[in-house]
């Protein structure tokens, strides 16, 4: 089993080196579908190898240097020795993929008895899912690509595990605590939903309302090491403009019924188990998790966060438990082959949902995807090595790459990042390099975004230089793209206000 998570979590990364060897296509370091989220990462790193602190590289105005990830300062730290900033980012994957599988094992094997529950629920836990269920439910799609989260998820059972150990043994709370807080720290959903989990399960093995109060003493230090983090989330979401911007962009969610629907094949038979009164603090855990997951995609939803989706992450790991254990409590027929029927029925929660998720996304990673030419990663390569500092004006797809293999400012790069009117911005730019606007406006919108260079990649009209000329100090071709440094005097007379909107001076 582990194998077959292995090769699901490392798909992309496999096809993309293919491609590259087989058809010289341009390797960009993207591991995952969506290559929006990942050179966000990267251009996180980036920036974390030269100011720890990160920023929002996706505009070129000035942003504060105020987020602190703990992965994300050790791979920007790699970045800084001379490590690439993709391999920087890809260490994390085997690290990920092997916490979740060995923690999703050990809380398996502390629930369940027998090898054939077991591997049943293992299976169920790594790789089940429902066709037309939305991604973020199916386990191995967060394992290309969204390394932070499946790290999080990882600590988040390592917690739950260590914390069952020192209900169980007496021993000490604390490394639970700070599991807690990592995995918060790195994906704040998952801390919150640990925290609910903890509270529900104390709750649930309580017996009567002193030891009510006594088991909600006791996780004290797992609290106080998840509301940290959250407590640093709000505060960013309350004080930097750029978060701000990108919480509203990735606000909204599906209707929980919706989401009710997706999860009903394991869902169904899990709600069997909950006739049976857990026995341990792990055991009430267990039962608790989904509602608590629940209950942070509503949050979520209406408000106290974003992206309701991520509190679902793991979601299938207590469902397929729960989904045993109720299966184990039905009494079949003396004729019944339980090997057969237990066969078919992961066949039929696994592979088709395999199925659709690798057709749909097909389209992603197929050779003809990437967009981007040997000539416009040439023109990157040599933003890279320049010294000289500045942001850069480019169009899709190249300008998303500009943070992440450069460290520098771009004009836009990520319709959630480059807020305010990324829509807007994406069109002005595309406007300017298919020749759309005047000599005239095309000089005053360059000038106006404040960039020191210009990236005129294979889709710009030939006569783009002769439009801006004035303001061009010098040109760089490669290939069919070109790199233009601006004349700092052009730029010295605007300034870009807090909007990302520019003001003459």
């Amino acid at each position: 089993m582990f194998g077959v998570f292995v090769a699901m979590s490392v798909w992309v990364l496999a096809l993309g080196l293919w491609w590259n060897l087989t058809r010289a296509r341009v390797w960009t370091g993207v591991d995952g579908v969506y290559v929006q989220d990942v050179t966000q990462y990267l251009a996180w790193i980036q920036d974390a190898s030269r100011h720890v602190l990160v920023s929002d590289l996706f505009v070129l105005r000035g942003t504060p240097h105020d987020y602190l990830q703990p992965a994300i300062v050790v791979s920007g730290g790699l970045v800084a020795i001379g490590v690439p900033a993709w391999l920087a980012l890809l260490v994390w994957q085997p690290v990920a993929v092997g916490g979740v599988f060995l923690g999703t094992r050990a809380l398996i094997h502390d629930q369940l008895r027998g090898p054939l529950a077991r591997r049943a629920a293992l299976t169920l836990a790594l790789l089940g899912g429902s066709i037309g269920a939305f991604q973020d439910l199916w386990l191995p799609w967060w394992t290309c690509g969204y390394v932070f989260g499946v790290l999080s998820l990882g600590a988040m059972v390592a917690s739950l595990l260590s914390y069952e150990h020192a209900t169980r043994c007496g021993a000490s709370v604390w490394p639970s605590a700070l599991l807690a807080g990592l995995s918060t720290w790195l994906h704040p959903w998952q801390g919150a939903v640990l925290g609910l989990i903890i509270l529900g399960a104390e709750i649930a093995v309580a017996t009567d309302s002193r030891r009510v109060w006594r088991a909600l003493s006791r996780p004290a230090p797992l609290m106080v090491a998840t509301a940290l983090p959250l407590t640093y989330y709000a505060l960013l979401d309350h004080t930097d403009r750029a978060w701000q911007l990108s919480e509203r962009s990735l606000a909204g969610g599906l209707p929980v019924w919706k989401v009710s629907l997706m999860l009903a094949p394991l869902l169904g038979p899990a709600l069997l188990a909950y006739r049976v009164r857990p026995r341990s603090v792990a055991a009430a855990a267990v039962r608790t998790w989904p509602p608590a997951a629940l209950a942070v995609y509503i949050a979520s939803e209406h408000g106290l966060g974003n992206e309701p989706a991520h509190a679902l992450l793991g979601i299938s790991i207590p469902l397929a438990i729960l989904a045993t254990q109720g299966v184990s409590t039905i009494r079949w027929p003396a004729v019944t082959q339980p090997r057969l029927l237990a066969t078919l029925a992961l066949l039929s929660l696994t592979a088709p949902e395999a199925v659709s998720e690798f057709t749909s996304k097909w389209r992603y990673v197929r050779p003809t995807a990437e967009s981007i030419t040997g000539s416009d990663w040439q023109a990157i390569g040599y933003l890279a090595r320049d010294p000289q500092p500045g942001g850069v004006l480019a169009g899709f797809p190249v300008g998303r790459y500009i943070p992440a293999e450069t460290g520098r400012r771009t004009y836009i790069g990520d319709v959630f990042w480059s807020e305010p009117h990324p829509r807007q911005r994406q069109i002005e730019v595309a406007r300017l390099l298919a020749g759309r606007m005047r000599p005239a406006e095309a000089q005053t919108f360059v000038v106006s975004t404040g960039a020191r260079f210009l990236v005129a990649d294979c889709t710009a009209r030939a006569g783009l230089a002769r439009e801006i000329a004035p303001i061009i100090r010098s040109s760089h071709p490669f290939g069919c793209a070109t790199v233009y440094q601006l004349h700092p005097e052009a730029l010295t007379s605007h300034t870009s206000d807090p909007f990302g909107r520019s003001k003459s001076r």
